[in-house]
Order: C-alpha cells, then sequence, then structure tokens
C-alpha cells in the first residue's frame, strides 16, 4: 500500500500543480477525473499495440533501439493519449487557451500513474519509486504540457477560422511530445549521462514555458 501510494501521489500532485495554473477559470473537477481515467485506460491500447510491434520485430543494434524509442514506445503512447484527449474538443469548458495544457497533462498523468504502479510493483522498492517521481513523472507531464499548448493552439485558431494553422497545431500537438518522449527514452536506453543533462534542461524549460503559457492565458474568441 506504501509503494503504491509513493507510486500515485507524485502524478496526482503534477495533476493540482498544473490546475492551480490555470488562474483565470478552474475546469470541472468531474473532467479533470474523466480525463484522468481517460489517460489510465490508454494504458490498455498501448500495452496491446507495444506487445505486437516488439514481438513482431526484434533487434539489438542502435537503429533498433532508436526505432523502439521513438515509434514503437513514443508514438504509440502519444497518440493513445492524444485520442483521449481529443474527447474535450467540443466540451463548453474548453473556452481558454491553457485549458488544452490542464486536460493534456491530467490525461498523460492519468497514464503515468497505472505506468508507475505497474514500474514500482513488479520491479519493486522505494529507490524506483523516488527515481520515477523525479525522472518519468516530470517526463510525463512535459510531454503532455506541449502537447496540450498546442492543442489549445488549434483550438484558438478553429475561432479564428484559419484551418490550416489549425491543421499545424494539431500535428505538433503530437509531433512535439513523440519526439521529446522519444529521446528520453533513446537516451535513458543509452547514455546514463546525456539522460541526466537532457532530463534536466528540458524539465527547467517546460517548468519556465508553464509559468509563461499560464500567464499567457486567452479566451477563444467569439466570431461568428
Amino acid at each position: 500500500m506504501i509503494l503504491t501510494a509513493l507510486a500515485v501521489l507524485p502524478g496526482a500532485l503534477m495533476v493540482v500543480y498544473v490546475y492551480k495554473k490555470d488562474w483565470i477559470e478552474g475546469e470541472p473537477k468531474g473532467l479533470i477525473a474523466l480525463l484522468l481515467l481517460l489517460g489510465a485506460l490508454s494504458v490498455i491500447p498501448v500495452a496491446i499495440v507495444e506487445n505486437i510491434l516488439t514481438n513482431t520485430f526484434t533487434g539489438s543494434s542502435i537503429f533498433y533501439c532508436f526505432i523502439e524509442n521513438f515509434i514503437f514506445v513514443a508514438l504509440t503512447e502519444e497518440f493513445f493519449k492524444f485520442l483521449m484527449l481529443l474527447t474535450t474538443w467540443k466540451n463548453k469548458a474548453f473556452d481558454y487557451q491553457f485549458d488544452g495544457v490542464v486536460y493534456a497533462v491530467s490525461v498523460s498523468m492519468g497514464f503515468a500513474i497505472v505506468e508507475n504502479i505497474m514500474y514500482v510493483l513488479l520491479m519493486g522498492g522505494l529507490q524506483t519509486a523516488l527515481l520515477r517521481a523525479i525522472t518519468s513523472i516530470p517526463g510525463h507531464a512535459l510531454f503532455g504540457l506541449y502537447m496540450g499548448h498546442y492543442y489549445g493552439k488549434a483550438k484558438m485558431a478553429e475561432k479564428m477560422k484559419q484551418p490550416s494553422l489549425k491543421r499545424k497545431n494539431l500535428c505538433f500537438a503530437i509531433l512535439i511530445p513523440v519526439l521529446l518522449h522519444g529521446a528520453y527514452d533513446f537516451f535513458a536506453s543509452t547514455n546514463a549521462f546525456i539522460f541526466i543533462v537532457f532530463v534536466i534542461v528540458i524539465e527547467v524549460y517546460a517548468f519556465v514555458n508553464l509559468k509563461s503559457y499560464s500567464k499567457g492565458d486567452m479566451p477563444f474568441p467569439n466570431i461568428q
């Protein structure tokens, strides 16, 4: 029970932290709970697809490691998270650009909490829980941060009647998290020093961006 609590707590605290950054208006707590649940459920299709890919295509080269981390893992996980995030597109509560960040981080933390529980209970120990609390949980949160940022910008573009900009930002909402996630996993698999430097840089940069996105929040215009 203690290990489970330690696995859940970092993700829950991250959701609360980002939720409070939505300083203009808080999102419905029921919606946040639903997104956490959808993120948790996304573990199921992710596990199925990743299992099929890793069992079908095998290898040990650096090229295979690259493909495995960027395509099999990063693309699969971020794609299914994005599908869950899309359930908010027409929600009436989605009326400010920063809302996209709150929603995406909630989905990501739902996924990360379940993943964390599995790692901590299967691999065991306080050390695993603490290590993932400062690496994996913030990692998934920042993937969600950028997914949500571009998702919110895509919604703004739709409201502004700019379909090409909407499509561009929706593409970025997938592409940027996949690239960051893939690099995170690839460095974790190949070079511990580069991984540590990479994690520190992207987490500090994400923290700065989170504050900027929060302060720059704006409502969607009501253009007929």
